[in-house]
């Protein structure tokens, strides 16, 4: 809305202008559309019988929240029956996240499992519900709550740990070695030797630390980083895709005429990528790095197919 003021002397005159009603022929435009009015709210029957209990009692005076006791803080809970299932469902908040979710997820497929259930089970039968109770649950029975205790924090196994670590390291050499199979890698890159398979290679759980400088165990995630790194290197830049290169269509074609994009500007993608790998020091953060990085290769893009369909496609023209 446009308004004008016209100042004269001892006088203030407003003046709003007329514009005239828009045409229905002409093209719409922001000025001349109007807004349309938002859907209504959807809700669900349980909902709106909590409305029209809130229309007749009024807005309720908020409750403060109980504190969840300490035996339910922890622990599995096992479900004995059907009416056990249907409290817990009666109790879960249609507002929440995971609750709401939680239910949906328990309605659609509690039919199903009561089936398959019924089928399986004989009447009387009760082989696959009951557990063997073991001199270990009867000293978990026995604690506060009849569930375990809460772990100590400095209370973990390093032969877990280094299984883990190990497996990170193996997965980058495999991605090593699939990169090399597919001819992607820059001239005179050759994938260097195993560690996980060197004989006399002695590891040692990232978390630990080196027991004097003449420890000879190696670090799993060390040695995978410096490798992840040293093979993104070894990468030719047509072969990565967003965010870690640049998109330069058709990869083929462009090793073919001999191009290559320009090396000098590196994508912000993977850059911090980079740093990202250099401050890393646990394997589930050289994970998520692997994983990204294979996600960027263009497979579909390698050279060695691209010359198996040029030799299949001469092949053809020779016999005709």
């Amino acid at each position: 809305v446009i308004v004008c003021f016209r100042c004269l002397e001892g006088s203030t005159e407003l003046r709003i202008p007329v514009f005239p009603p828009p045409s229905r022929l002409s093209s719409p435009s922001p000025a001349s559309s109007q807004c349309e009015s938002p859907a209504p709210l959807i809700l669900t029957p349980e909902e709106m019988v909590q409305l029209e209990q809130l229309k007749k009692t009024g807005p309720l005076e908020p409750a403060d929240p109980k504190p969840v006791p300490y035996e339910l803080q922890r622990g599995w809970w096992r479900i004995m029956d059907e009416d056990q299932v249907r409290t817990i469902l009666g109790n879960l908040h249609s507002r929440g996240v995971r609750e709401r979710e939680l239910k949906r997820v328990i309605n659609k497929y509690i039919d199903t499992s009561m089936d398959s259930s019924g089928k399986m089970c004989l009447p009387g039968d009760k082989t696959a519900t009951d557990l063997a109770i073991t001199p270990l649950d009867s000293k978990v029975s026995a604690l506060p709550g009849g569930a375990p205790l809460v772990d100590v924090p400095s209370d973990w196994l390093p032969e877990v740990a280094l299984r883990v670590d190990l497996a990170v390291l193996d997965q980058v050499e495999t991605l090593e070695d699939k990169v090399a199979n597919a001819s992607m890698q820059v001239k005179g890159w050759k994938v260097p030797q195993r560690a996980t398979t060197e004989e006399g290679a002695i590891f040692r759980p990232s978390c630990l630390p080196k027991e004097g400088e003449s420890d000879p165990r190696l670090d799993p995630v060390l040695l995978a980083k410096e490798r992840l790194m040293c093979l993104e290197a070894a990468i030719e830049r047509r072969y990565l895709k967003p965010p870690l290169g640049v998109s330069t269509g058709d990869v083929n074609l462009c090793g073919m005429s001999g191009e290559s994009p320009p090396s000098d500007e590196v994508p912000k993608g993977l850059v911090v990528w980079r740093e990202a790998v250099g401050r890393a020091h646990t394997s589930a953060q050289i994970a998520m790095a692997l994983y990204m990085l294979e996600a960027s290769i263009a497979w579909d893009k390698s050279i060695m197919k691209a010359v198996s369909s040029v030799s299949s496609a001469s092949g053809k023209g020779s016999s005709v």
